[in-house]
Order: C-alpha cells, then structure tokens, then sequence
C-alpha cells in the first residue's frame, strides 16, 4: 500500500502508517474516557494509554456516521538498469513501468513528522544482497536495511519519522556489488494536524486482534500544551463507520505525542477510522488512520 507518510493511501487524501515504533515503560491505567497522550521519544517518557473497549456517548454536532475510506496500492515496484530510488507515491504520476526513468531523482522528498514513506531501489542485481542506509542530518546512521531483489521487481525500503526524530536533511544510499544510488529527503515538522498509525507491515492494515496487545499511533501538528481531540469511528460489517470515541492528545514543545489504544479480548472486530475533523474528511489536507481488526 502506498502511504502519505505509510502507509496506505485512501481516496480521501487520509494518510495512514508504517512500521513499529519502539514502546515507552507504562503501565495499563484503568480505562479513561479521555485520556491524554505523552509525547515521548523512543526510551524517553512513557506513552499514555487506553484501552479500546465500549463505546461513549457522541459528542454534540459531530457527524454520527462516515464511509469507510477506499484503500488502494501496494504495487510492486518496476525493475530499472539504473541504480535509482522513488517514492511508491511518485508512480502515482506516471505509468509504474516509466515512473523510475521519468522522477527527478535530484528532488529531495518531502516529508513531515510524523510519516513514513516507501522508497523503491532500482538497479539491483536480482537474486544479490543489497543494503539501504538512511542517514540523519546529524551524519548518525538511522537505519540500515538489507534487501535482495527479485528478477521482476525493485525492492521497497519503508522509511519512517516518528516525534523525536531530528529534523532537517536524511539521506538514503543505496548500495550492491559496488553500486550506489543517493536520494535526500528534508524532514520537517507537520504543518496540519495529522495521526499516525505505527504499523509492522506498512502495506498490512489488517490485524489480528489475538495476541496484538495494542495499536499505537503518532501525532503531529499539534498545538503545544493543549489537548486536541481526535474522534474514532467503528464499523463491525466493514461498512458504515458510527462514532466509538474521543481521544484528547496533548503535543509537547514540537508539538508532537503518542498514543497506545490497549486492545484486549473484548475489543471490538471491524474497521476503525481515527480523524481529527471528520466534517471535511473527504477534503484535501484531512489526515487519519484507517484499519481492520480481525
């Protein structure tokens, strides 16, 4: 699936996530009808918590009911005799099979805290063992993640940004039997209110509920020091998603936060759709996370 920052990309302009973020210390706290979430970095502040369960009542003037956004992506990325690296969103824009000839690979991405982004690596001998290195704007190595290519595609590196990452610059190599292929990506902090669901299997938002533990989500954009309030909506047929609850997330200094939905035998099966303003979800520039429990 194809993500703004993930994920998958709905028709509705939500974004949604990527891979999982490391947990913070905390204990479960008796189930809150608002919680608020802690903005932590990885092994710093524990994140807040809530447990996924029953229903609250809607709040006045909320829209009562949504349709469950249309999910798409997920395409393999096309072979290239070039060593060359794309976004999965930039073959949105041309055919798959031209997208890596015709992207201006001298482009930096743009990305915003928090987000994630697959970037398909061109020019692989198939069958060889390759390696792809994000670097910070600090010069510290981010990650590296090795990769084989297959003979009829190009591997596909999710790259994510969660609260706490540094901003500025990265850099992602790259590298097999001696070639190179370098693309940037400018990291900023979000400019709009956003929600990030941190997934394992970025192109997966269908998840177990036996043995998941809980759903943990990333937020950005958000005013300092104040709660926001993000709404959760439910369908137990996959149709049509009805108000569940309202979560207040108060964002630290940058404002950013995290937020883990404790998930338990009694949770709920379905679609779920976390959404700052559900009014304008079908508008350009609204952001949420939409996933399926099984």
């Amino acid at each position: 699936m194809r993500s703004g920052l993930v994920l998958i990309v709905l028709a509705t302009s939500v974004g949604v996530l990527a891979a999982c973020g490391n947990d913070g210390a905390s204990q479960v706290p008796p189930q809150a009808s608002h919680p608020v979430a802690t903005s932590a970095a990885p092994g710093g502040k524990p994140r807040s918590e809530a447990i996924l369960k029953d229903p609250q009542q809607r709040p006045a003037g909320l829209p009562e009911q949504l349709e469950i956004p249309v999910a798409g992506g997920g395409d393999p990325c096309p072979p290239t005799d070039e060593p060359r690296l794309w976004t999965d969103l930039e073959d949105e824009d041309f055919a798959p099979e031209r997208a890596a000839a015709r992207v201006d690979v001298r482009a930096p991405i743009d990305m915003q805290i928090p987000g994630s982004v697959g970037i398909c690596v061109g020019g692989m001998n198939p069958g060889r063992p390759g390696t792809v290195t994000l670097t910070a704007p600090s010069g510290k190595v981010v990650r590296t993640t090795a990769v084989t290519p297959a003979s009829d595609s190009s591997p596909k590196v999710y790259q994510q940004f969660l609260p706490g990452a540094e901003v500025g610059t990265y850099t992602v190599t790259a590298r097999q039997d001696g070639r190179t292929a370098t693309r940037k990506i400018n990291v900023r902090r979000a400019s709009k209110l956003g929600v990030f669901l941190i997934n394992r299997d970025p192109e997966n938002w269908q998840m177990e509920r036996d043995g998941l533990g809980r759903l943990k989500f990333a937020f950005g954009g958000l005013p300092p020091g104040k709660p926001t309030a993000f709404y959760l909506y439910h369908s137990p047929q996959d149709n049509t998603l009805r108000f569940h609850s309202t979560y207040q997330v108060t964002g630290d200094a940058n404002g950013e936060a995290f937020l883990d939905l404790v998930v338990t035998d009694q949770t709920p099966l379905g679609a779920y759709l976390m959404v700052r303003d559900p009014a304008r979800l079908h508008t350009s520039g609204a952001f949420g996370a939409f996933w399926h429990l099984g």
